[in-house]
């Protein structure tokens, strides 16, 4: 309800300057909810034991020649999992075949609203831009269907 006397005029939300006050828009995820509906709290486990024949995304140059850094080792892996709003990142690994061993815990509130676990593979580059190796994604609701979990 707006309430106007004379000679105001009626103000309008510009969405752009409102967003970029807010910081932009609501995270994935980020779905609210009724405090009506009883939620069950889980602990969402993944865990990622090696990485195997990853694409080589650089070249070798001087720097990386110098550092003995070439071949199969100039690689520097990483992985981050998305899901619920919630996106965790590991440790960086050496080598097109890495051995991480790194586990990632994600609380989650059932029911929940996401459905898709993404899982990136990226190469960490210290000069320039991250380079994405691999891309993973999972449905959580049919992985939970094809383990029988409640």
């Amino acid at each position: 309800v707006t309430v106007l006397g004379p000679n105001d005029e009626q103000y309008i939300h510009d969405e752009e300057a409102e967003e970029a006050k807010q910081g932009g828009k609501l995270e994935k995820g980020m779905i609210l909810i009724s405090p009506g509906i009883e939620q069950t709290p889980y602990l969402l486990t993944i865990k990622i034991y090696k990485a195997r024949h990853l694409c080589k995304t650089d070249d070798d140059t001087i720097f990386s020649k110098m550092a003995k850094n070439t071949g199969d080792q100039n690689l520097d892996p990483f992985f981050y999992v998305e899901y619920a709003g919630v996106r965790l990142r590991s440790n960086t690994y050496k080598g097109v075949n890495a051995d991480c061993q790194v586990g990632f815990k994600i609380p989650v509130m059932e029911p929940v609203f996401s459905d898709n676990i993404i899982i990136n593979v990226v190469d960490y580059d210290k000069l320039s831009r991250n380079d994405r190796i691999g891309c993973l994604k999972i449905s959580y609701l049919k992985l939970k269907k094809e383990h029988n979990m409640k």
